[in-house]
């Protein structure tokens, strides 16, 4: 996974940690996070470990379809110019344009999916199956 700052750039085989969300370009994939990073070598796998600033105020609750605490695969749909939003218990897949809130977030299968666990709110949908934005909430 690839991590960039301005013009520094750095390549991580795994991410854990806590950050906010501040948006997702559903045109290009990128996700957007604030957060203090740091990058750990543990025998040979470069980590990135990520802290949100506890300074900051956790997401507020918003309304829309409320999801309880759920394991949850995040990735890019380039098709569909769009980001996924899957349940991995139970499958589910809906398609949103941001993403928001506080992430507990990991990688670690070398692919293109982010994890986050806790639950979560989707918002406003624009046509079945594709909403504006989910918003997470620290579990």
């Amino acid at each position: 996974m690839r991590w960039r700052d301005g013009l520094d750039e750095w390549l991580c085989d795994r991410i854990r940690g806590k950050c906010q969300a501040v948006g997702a370009d559903p045109n290009t994939g990128k996700m957007y996070i604030r957060g203090e990073l740091t990058i750990k070598e543990e025998n040979g796998i470069n980590i990135a470990q990520i802290y949100r600033d506890p300074e900051a105020p956790p997401q507020e609750h918003v309304e829309g379809v409320q999801k309880p605490w759920q394991f949850t695969r995040l990735c890019y749909n380039r098709e569909g110019r769009s980001m996924r939003f899957r349940n991995q218990d139970t499958g589910e897949l809906v398609h949103v344009l941001d993403y928001r809130g506080d992430y507990n977030l990991t990688w670690r299968d070398s692919g293109p999916h982010v994890f986050t666990q806790g639950p979560a709110t989707l918002v406003n949908e624009i046509s079945p199956g594709l909403y504006e934005a989910v918003y997470f909430y620290e579990g």
